[in-house]
């Protein structure tokens, strides 16, 4: 990969160098010399690896490895911040609809990906004033789908 890399870099930099050479010189009969020479400077650049006795090592198992484990990283970081979008925006929610019903709380929820699905596993309770609002809560809860999720109250 690293040879890959090299050469990359090396045709970057020609295909710079080249571009910067071509935009100073003036018009005139040596352009098109210029031209030759740039094109064939270019030509050997991207041939090089074709030309060396060594070639470039173009190994598909690692390629695909270094891909592979580049997924797996994204894949996490992915999920992790989708299950905290989830929780916020449940979170947020459940504490519009409880404003709504004259109830100030705060919620926290605890969401888990399991089969490719974002589950919230808990919801927990906090800062609620009134302790006769805490059916009111369960209520609503249960009502806005979250049938099967563990409620916590703290500060019980």
């Amino acid at each position: 990969m690293d040879k890959i890399r090299q050469w990359t870099l090396s045709v970057c930099a020609v295909s710079i160098i080249s571009g910067l050479l071509m935009s100073v010189l003036p018009k005139s009969s040596q352009k098109s010399f210029f031209k030759v020479i740039v094109s064939v400077m270019m030509l050997y650049t991207v041939m090089q690896p074709i030309i060396s006795s060594k070639g470039i090592d173009f190994s598909v198992d690692e390629f695909l490895s270094d891909n592979y484990q580049l997924s797996e990283t994204y894949d996490k970081y992915a999920t992790s911040a989708m299950i905290k979008s989830a929780e916020k925006a449940i979170a947020d929610t459940l504490k519009n609809k409880a404003y709504e019903l004259g109830i100030d709380c705060n919620f926290t929820c605890e969401c888990i990906e399991e089969n490719e699905q974002i589950i919230v596993s808990r919801i927990i309770v906090t800062q609620l004033e009134k302790a006769d609002s805490k059916d009111i809560i369960i209520r609503m809860i249960y009502d806005s789908g979250f049938k099967e999720t563990d409620i916590v109250f703290e500060g019980e």
